[in-house]
C-alpha cells in the first residue's frame, strides 16, 4: 500500500509539474528516490541557482531550452541548435531575474554554444574536469519540459530528471566529430541546453542536440569540452566566489508573466506586455520594472520608461541591461550627461558590451565631440566588427573630422556588406566631392539614385554636381 501511495504521488508530481525544486543545492539522493531511469527525481544536490531559462526569438517564432550558469560574470552555456538562428536571447535566472543575452561562441562539433548577460555575482555549477564516464552511473538533468505549455500566472520551477550514462561516443555534426555522453535521459522530459549533473552536483556535461532529438535517450558534451571552449574566448576557469541569491516566495509565478510577457513584447503587443509585466512584480520586481521599461520606451514614454528602469536599477545593481536601456532613454531625452553616466555604469559592470559601448559613442556623436565617439565605437568594432550601424558611426565622425581617406575605407567596407544601401552612397559622393574627385562623386550619386529611385535628395545632389560640371541637360534630368 506504501509503495503504491508513493509511486501514485510521484506520477501526480509529474502530470502537473508541481515539483518545488529549493534554491538552494538539493540534499543528497536517498534509495528508492528515483522511482525508475528518466523519470523525476526531488534529491540530487543539483545547484538550481545556476539553472536558467533561455528564450531564442528568430522571425517571430520562439523556441526553448535551458542552460546553466558556468562563470558568475555572467557566462551561460546552453545548446547551439536554440540560438544560433536567434536575432535575440533572453536568458531568465531562477531567482526571478531577466536579461538580454548574446551569443559569445558556438562550437558546432559539441553543439555547445556560451552566451552572455550583462552581470555579475550570479551563482554557478560547480564544473567537473573529469574526462572519463563509468558506465550505468547515475546523473541527473534539470530543465523546462513544461514551458512550451505555460501560460501567464503558471509557475515555472525546474524540473529534474535522474538517468544513468550508457556509454561514451563519437558524435559527428557539420562534418566534425567530438565525444559525447549518452544517457537513457529522455530529452522530451528535460530540455535542450540542460546541465547533466553526477552525484555530487558537479556538471559533467551539457545536453545538445545537434538539431536533432531522439526519443528516449540524449548526448551530452562534457564538461571539459565546455572548459576548453571558455578558455578559447579568454573566460577564466575558475571563477570568484559567488554570492548567494534570494529566495522570493513567488518567483515561480512571476518568471511565467516574464516569459510571456517578452513573448508579447517582441510581438509588438505592448498592452499585452505592460499587463503581463506588472503581474510579475510582486515576485520579480527587478525584471519586472526592466520589462516595463522597454515597454515604455518603445512607445516612446521617456518619463515612465526612466521611472521603471530607475527601479530596476536600484533593486538590480549590477543589471547591465537596465542601466543601458536607461543610458538610452536619456539620451532620447536630451540629457547625455545621465545618458553616459547610466551607460558607463554598464560597462563598468561587463566591460565587453558592445551595445553600452556604441550607445556611449552616439552619445558623444550627438553632442559632436567626435574624437571621444570615435575611441568607442572602435572599442565596439573590435567585439562587434560586422555591425554596419557603428560602423556607419565611425565613418561619419572621422567625415566630421575631415579624415576623408579613413571615412571612405569605412563606406566601402560598409557596401562590400550591402552594396544597395543608397545613403551609404549618398555618404560616399559627399566625401568624394570634398576630396574633388568629381567623376567618383558622380558614380556614388548615380548609385544612390539606382538604389533609391524616389530619394529626392540623392536627384537632387547629383543634379547640382552636374550643373556645377556644366552638365546642364543631366541637370535638368535629374531636377
Amino acid at each position: 500500500m506504501m509503495r503504491l501511495f508513493k509511486c501514485t504521488w510521484i506520477m501526480l508530481l509529474i502530470v502537473n509539474a508541481m515539483a518545488i525544486v529549493s534554491y538552494a543545492s538539493m540534499p543528497a539522493p536517498s534509495a528508492g528516490d528515483d522511482g525508475g531511469k528518466g523519470r523525476r527525481v526531488t534529491g540530487a544536490k543539483v545547484p538550481s541557482d545556476a539553472v536558467v531559462l533561455v528564450q531564442a526569438f528568430a522571425k517571430r517564432q520562439v523556441q526553448y531550452g535551458a542552460g546553466v550558469i558556468v562563470h558568475n560574470s555572467g557566462y551561460v552555456a546552453t545548446d547551439l541548435s536554440i540560438v544560433k538562428r536567434a536575432g535575440a536571447v533572453v536568458v531568465y535566472t531562477m531567482s526571478g531575474l531577466m536579461f538580454d543575452a548574446w551569443v559569445i561562441e558556438g562550437d558546432v562539433a559539441t553543439g555547445i554554444a556560451l552566451l552572455k548577460m550583462p552581470t555579475k555575482g550570479l551563482p554557478t555549477a560547480k564544473l567537473s574536469t573529469q574526462t572519463t564516464f563509468k558506465r550505468n552511473a547515475k546523473v541527473y538533468a534539470v530543465g523546462f519540459p513544461q514551458v512550451h505549455q505555460l501560460s501567464a500566472g503558471r509557475p515555472l520551477r525546474p524540473q529534474l530528471i535522474s538517468g544513468t550514462i550508457r556509454a561514451t561516443r563519437m558524435v559527428a555534426s557539420g562534418g566534425e566529430r567530438a565525444m559525447a555522453i549518452e544517457t537513457d535521459i529522455d530529452i522530451s522530459k528535460s530540455s535542450p541546453g540542460a546541465g547533466l549533473y553526477d552525484g555530487a552536483g558537479q556538471l559533467i556535461g551539457i545536453i545538445v542536440t545537434h538539431g536533432r532529438v531522439l526519443s528516449g535517450i540524449s548526448f551530452a558534451s562534457p564538461a571539459g569540452q565546455l572548459l576548453k571552449l571558455m578558455k578559447r574566448v579568454g573566460v577564466s576557469i575558475t571563477p570568484a566566489p559567488s554570492q548567494p541569491s534570494r529566495r522570493r516566495i513567488d518567483t515561480a509565478v512571476a518568471l511565467g508573466y516574464l516569459i510571456n510577457g517578452r513573448v508579447a513584447l517582441e510581438m509588438r503587443k505592448m498592452r499585452r506586455a505592460k499587463e503581463l509585466f506588472e503581474r510579475a512584480l510582486s515576485g520579480a520586481p527587478a525584471s519586472a520594472h526592466y520589462g516595463l521599461g522597454m515597454v515604455y520606451a518603445r512607445q516612446g514614454q521617456a518619463r515612465r520608461a526612466i521611472s521603471h528602469l530607475r527601479e530596476a536599477t536600484l533593486l538590480a545593481r549590477n543589471h547591465g541591461n537596465a542601466h543601458e536601456l536607461l543610458g538610452r532613454v536619456y539620451m532620447q531625452a536630451g540629457n547625455y550627461p545621465l545618458a553616459i553616466l547610466h551607460l558607463k555604469r554598464a560597462l563598468s559592470i561587463d566591460p565587453n558590451y558592445a551595445g553600452a559601448l556604441g550607445s556611449i559613442a552616439n552619445a558623444y556623436h550627438a553632442q559632436r565631440r567626435y574624437k571621444d565617439a570615435l575611441k568607442f565605437y572602435q572599442q565596439a568594432l573590435r567585439i562587434l566588427p560586422d555591425d554596419l550601424n557603428l560602423r556607419t558611426g565611425l565613418a561619419q565622425c572621422y567625415v566630421a573630422l575631415k579624415r576623408y581617406k579613413d571615412a571612405e575605407r569605412e563606406f566601402l567596407r560598409i557596401l562590400q556588406r550591402d552594396p544597395t544601401l543608397s545613403g551609404i552612397h549618398l555618404n560616399l559622393a559627399e566625401i568624394y566631392e570634398a576630396m574633388n574627385r568629381m567623376d567618383d562623386a558622380v558614380t556614388q550619386y548615380k548609385l544612390a539614385v539606382k538604389y533609391a529611385p524616389t530619394d529626392p535628395m540623392a536627384r537632387l545632389r547629383l543634379g547640382m554636381l552636374y550643373y556645377q560640371l556644366g552638365e546642364i541637360p543631366n541637370a535638368i534630368n535629374m531636377l
